[in-house]
């Protein structure tokens, strides 16, 4: 009984619109060199779990770019990892400034980062704040 209350309850969290769940080209950093751009700017903050290098760019909505190696650990911790930070991206880009180029990297091999701690590093960043 507990599984089907359960699966009911993930069905109707994914329910939002799909423009919602994406993450688009426009927000994401691409090029090798764009990469260098933002890691050369020299600004970075270490939390807990991240560590953000970031600069404010000319771009018209906030970009994040991911740097994961293979020393975090094996590929389903790596995608993991990732897919936390693009989630807890995609719920603060409202309260971001709209030039903020981020590239985060993980500070430690995992050991139990969740939503939660990521979300509150990148919030860190929101508009009211200065950089």
């Amino acid at each position: 009984m507990d599984e089907k209350s359960s699966t009911a309850a993930v069905a109707t969290d994914v329910s939002a619109s799909p423009s919602q769940l994406k993450f688009p080209k426009q927000a994401r950093i691409l090029s090798k060199n764009h990469f260098r751009g933002v890691m050369r700017a020299n600004q970075k903050r270490v939390g807990n779990a991240l560590i953000v290098h970031y600069r404010m760019g000319k771009s018209r909505c906030p970009k994040l770019g991911l740097t994961v190696s293979k020393k975090y650990g094996n590929a389903v911790k790596r995608n993991r990892f990732k897919r936390l930070v693009r989630e807890a991206f995609r719920k603060l880009t409202p309260e971001l400034p709209p030039d903020l180029e981020l590239n985060i990297q993980p500070r430690f091999p995992p050991k139990t980062i969740t939503l939660k701690d990521v979300t509150y590093e990148l919030s860190k960043f929101r508009a009211t704040e200065s950089c």
